[in-house]
């Protein structure tokens, strides 16, 4: 990228120079609590440490501080004090812009590119203020305005004042950025308060607040628990009205088919998130609905004393349709979400975006892989042996495009 120099009307002497940065993903990971029985300027300069002290130490790479204020110096002027040393607030006034003001120096001329120069006088601090030189009498005495003055340092005042725990506080605010995930991020300020946080800040303390990666961590364990429950609800319950051998079968489907929208959506280029996570735990009991359907027709037809092949082929050619309607209609359901426009479509589009995939594994499982294991080639896993019959005689002569999709899966089977 080449730089240029201003050629068009002269910039005021007040701006700045112009920050430019590349847009990056970024997504709010936790925030932090500085407070202390301090005051809000100390707090805010405390603050302002720390996110230096994360950037460099921590290696994070944004922190921002949350309704910040910005720092302002107020000097107050007694009247008498003007009167006796025969000063007027114009004069001091002056005085102090000439002093606070950047200068520019003019502009440096290349072969590449041209540089504008520009002299730094800004005294941002009480203590340089006060080195100001005001007057210098006849008397050779310098009067400078920390002798004249009582200068403070204070923050402007805002609509809003951060509390915690009943002491004065500042708030942090923590991204992710760039692939970063919460829980890495939370880890290492973590790490941070614990090693350094409490021996280098005196007078203040350090607190995480509104942590999402906790959020997460519980979203994922209430995805787990739901998945868990399932499991073994659909392993006892089919176990105890079927046979072991669908139990065993329905219930692998389960984390076949969630496994299987998790590839998808990678590929697909979706993430795991808050809501990605919420979709997840829809979808469950849709996933079982299908393995159970198939799984209890194709019981229905080995009950009626068919060959465990035959079973499978007439279960997978009476339930196919209906199974390949019922997750139809819920795919359609759940696809106009990702077509939503604008910044909410964003968030709508996480939901069809597992859905859909987990139900097409999901369908895929229901229909072709459920159907072959059940079809008596899988005798040497325990419990399966209970669906081997002898085989029926009277064997159906028109073979569906889902029958020859089972047996050619159950031929590659040892």
């Amino acid at each position: 990228m080449s730089k240029t120099g201003w050629t068009g009307s002269p910039v005021p002497r007040q701006a700045r120079a112009p920050v430019i940065s590349l847009s990056v993903e970024t997504e709010k990971a936790l925030s932090l609590v500085v407070y202390g029985d301090q005051p809000r300027v100390l707090l805010a300069r405390a603050a302002e440490n720390i996110i230096k002290d994360l950037v460099a130490r921590a290696g994070l790479t944004r922190v921002e501080m949350t309704f910040s204020k910005a720092h302002e110096i107020t000097v107050e002027l007694d009247e008498n004090t003007l009167e006796q040393t025969g000063l007027s607030l114009a004069l001091v006034a002056d005085k102090i812009e000439a002093n606070t003001t950047d200068l520019s120096g003019g502009t440096l001329y290349t072969s590449r590119w041209d540089t504008g120069l520009r002299t730094s006088a800004q005294k941002r601090t009480p203590s340089r203020l006060g080195t100001i030189l005001v007057i210098e009498n006849e008397s050779g005495q310098m009067v400078y305005l920390s002798d004249i003055a009582d200068i403070r340092e204070a923050l402007a005042p805002g609509d809003v004042e951060c509390w915690f725990n009943s002491k004065p506080a500042v708030v942090l605010d923590v991204f992710a950025v760039n692939g970063q995930s919460p829980g890495d991020v939370a880890q290492m300020v973590k790490q941070f308060i614990r090693e350094t946080a409490k021996t280098r800040y005196n007078g203040v303390k350090v607190q995480i607040f509104e942590n999402q990666a906790q959020a997460y961590h519980n979203r994922m364990m209430l995805l787990v628990e739901n998945a868990l429950t399932g499991l073994v609800l659909v392993l006892l319950v089919l176990w105890l009205f079927l046979t072991p051998g669908v139990a065993f079968w329905v219930t692998a489907g389960i984390p076949v088919s969630l496994f299987g929208g998790l590839m998808l959506m990678y590929l697909m280029g979706f993430t795991i998130n808050m809501l990605s996570l919420f979709a997840f735990i829809i979808t469950i009991g849709v996933v079982v609905d299908d393995a159970i359907i198939m799984g209890e027709a194709i019981h229905l037809h080995r009950d009626r004393g068919q060959s465990p092949l035959s079973a499978a082929l007439k279960g997978c050619t009476t339930m196919g349709g209906p199974l390949l309607m019922a997750v139809s209609t819920t795919i359609l359901a759940f696809l106009p979400m990702g077509f939503v426009p604008g910044e909410m479509g964003n968030l709508f589009l996480q939901i069809p975006g597992v859905v859909i995939p987990v139900l097409l594994v999901s369908l895929v499982e229901s229909l072709v892989i459920l159907p072959a294991h059940l079809s008596g080639h899988g005798r040497s896993i325990p419990g399966l042996a209970l669906l081997s019959a002898p085989p029926e005689k009277d064997q159906p002569n028109g073979i569906t495009l889902c029958q020859r999709q089972v047996s050619i899966h159950a031929s590659c089977l040892p």
